[in-house]
């Protein structure tokens, strides 16, 4: 049963005790529970705060009546439960007197509570630290490392990097891998996110994000510094890789763009190919497109290089970087459907790098593009030829004759230079379709047009204008070198002779010319029709014969 502990209860003997103020006035200041116990377990004196300390101690073996016994003559000092109003952990100390016990308690829920706080502070701050860096760090005033978190740094175990000087360890790049630079962990001022290339325990470079605050002494002087750091190179590397590839999706753009919105497929390779050397810091670059075998250049930029590329060389995949001259190159063939149509070169000085592995990867990717653009050249000429050709013989039809021949009339006008017109028929060439069948007539078209395709200059315009007629343009021919020409041209029947229908009817040609005086006003009709009146002047007097318009005829 607890201990009765009101004033008005307390024995004579307590009563005298309290008349003594050293036990009132102590208990009475005391902060925490205090209480005097006379060897019976009687309490002489209390607090306000005591009875849970008393219903605490009165729990315990022996209870106050025992209090005297267990503490003996030396003072004790215990921790209590009370429980009362509210839990709580007391520290007591059991101070022997003469009369009796002295009681002093201490509240240490307090003391408790502040260092369950501190330590989950610590928990805390050490968890943030963990999870926002890869390790924390202080150096001393000399520089070196006087803590380094558990796991270490970028390779280092934390006891290699403490009692080490962080200028040695951890010292900043060189050219290497950036500009050389103080090192973060002697900052001498607030820094946050500050990168830093240095090296890792294995020699590989490291970037470093470090954040730190200098730490002074009172009387001003640095004393060290403390921070975090985060190895960065990964994301950095993941960064840069981003970049560049951003960059090279803009030059691709870039290359697309000038192939797409040029007026014509030659201005758009022309414009690809500055597009692509500025993009790439090229000294210069070449396009070839494939020709009969071989490469003829479609445009250039820059210096020309002292080779074309090799055909069977790019047919079995050669390097795309690889030195030529006294520099580097970038070379790939371009293709459509799997056929190389041409090749892709860019070229820079011999001292140059070489070309990155995105770059490389890129220029493969612009070459298919150049490829393409190419194919669209060869479609486009060929349907230009189509547009132009007589499908039989291959020569010029008469649509393209006649516009051809407007642009030679008037650059003759021009220059005040002679031409001629020249036309020809074929001399009984209805009776071998007749008698052998049309593939025998159009066989002997052919062999026509491949002997004025030969006798013909670079200069001359020849083209199949209808059935069985054919026109020449001689630009810069003369009355008589007109003459001279027509006349060879019909040695033509010898070479036909055996494909006519029969010997009475031999395969010849008939040829009317107008000589071109670029004084004369006559338009491209008026020389067609002159033209057309001489052949057939000719065929009138006999066939196989030569006329000279306006009416002179030569055996």
């Amino acid at each position: 049963m607890p201990a009765k502990r009101r004033r008005q209860t307390l024995p004579s003997r307590a009563l005298q005790a309290m008349a003594q103020p050293r036990f009132t006035e102590l208990c009475r200041r005391y902060p925490g529970p205090a209480a005097f116990v006379d060897a019976a377990g009687q309490v002489l004196d209390m607090n306000d705060a005591a009875p849970p300390l008393l219903d605490a101690v009165d729990a315990r073996p022996g209870g106050l009546k025992g209090l005297a016994t267990a503490v003996g003559g030396f003072s004790l000092f215990d921790s209590l439960d009370a429980s009362s109003p509210t839990p709580r952990r007391l520290d007591v100390a059991f101070v022997p007197l003469a009369d009796g016990v002295l009681l002093l308690g201490r509240d240490r829920s307090l003391t408790d509570n502040l260092n369950e706080a501190l330590a989950e502070s610590r928990s805390r701050y050490k968890d943030l630290v963990d999870i926002s860096s890869d390790f924390a760090w202080e150096v001393d005033a000399a520089g070196v490392f006087s803590f380094v978190s558990a796991r270490g740094a970028i390779g280092f175990e934390a006891r290699e990097l403490i009692g080490s000087p962080a200028r040695d360890v951890l010292r900043p790049a060189g050219e290497e891998f950036g500009a050389a630079e103080a090192s973060p962990f002697l900052a001498l001022e607030h820094i946050d996110d500050v990168q830093f290339w240095t090296s890792r325990r294995d020699g590989e470079p490291a970037l470093l994000s470090v954040s730190a605050m200098p730490l002074f002494s009172p009387s001003g002087a640095w004393r060290g510094a403390r921070g975090v750091a985060r190895d960065v190179t990964a994301a950095n590397e993941r960064e840069t890789e981003l970049a560049e590839s951003e960059t090279r999706d803009r030059i691709l753009a870039h290359v697309l763009r000038a192939l797409v919105d040029a007026e014509d497929a030659d201005g758009g390779i022309a414009a690809a190919l500055r597009s692509c050397v500025r993009a790439y810091g090229a000294a210069g670059g070449q396009v070839w497109r494939r020709e009969s075998g071989g490469f003829v250049l479609a445009a250039t930029l820059g210096a020309e290089p002292a080779e074309v590329p090799d055909l069977k060389a790019l047919e079995a995949g050669s390097p795309p970087d690889a030195p030529i001259g006294e520099g580097r190159r970038l070379l790939r063939a371009t293709a459509f459907r799997h056929r190389i149509n041409g090749a892709l070169m860019l070229s820079r000085g011999e001292h140059d790098p070489a070309w990155p592995v995105g770059d490389v990867a890129l220029f493969d990717r612009i070459a298919t593009q150049f490829g393409l653009a190419l194919a669209q050249i060869s479609l486009q000429e060929e349907l230009e030829r189509q547009a132009r050709t007589d499908p039989l013989t291959g020569l010029l039809n008469r649509r393209a004759f006649l516009g051809d021949m407007a642009i030679r009339l008037a650059a003759a006008r021009r220059s005040a230079r002679p031409a001629a017109l020249v036309y020809v028929d074929v001399d009984n060439f209805k009776a071998v379709n007749d008698l052998h069948g049309h593939a025998a007539g159009d066989g002997a078209l052919r062999r026509i047009a491949d002997r004025l395709r030969r006798g013909a200059r670079a200069s001359d315009l020849v083209a199949r204008v209808g059935g069985d007629e054919f026109a020449l343009w001689l630009d810069e021919a003369d009355p008589d070198g007109a003459e001279r020409r027509g006349r060879e041209l019909l040695a033509i029947r010898d070479e036909i002779a055996d494909m006519s229908a029969s010997a009475l009817l031999p395969l010849g040609i008939s040829v009317g010319i107008v000589a071109v005086d670029p004084r004369a006003e006559d338009g491209i009709d008026r020389l067609i029709e002159r033209a057309d009146a001489a052949m057939y002047e000719a065929k009138r007097g006999g066939k196989g014969r030569l006329a000279i318009a306006p009416a002179r005829i030569a055996p």
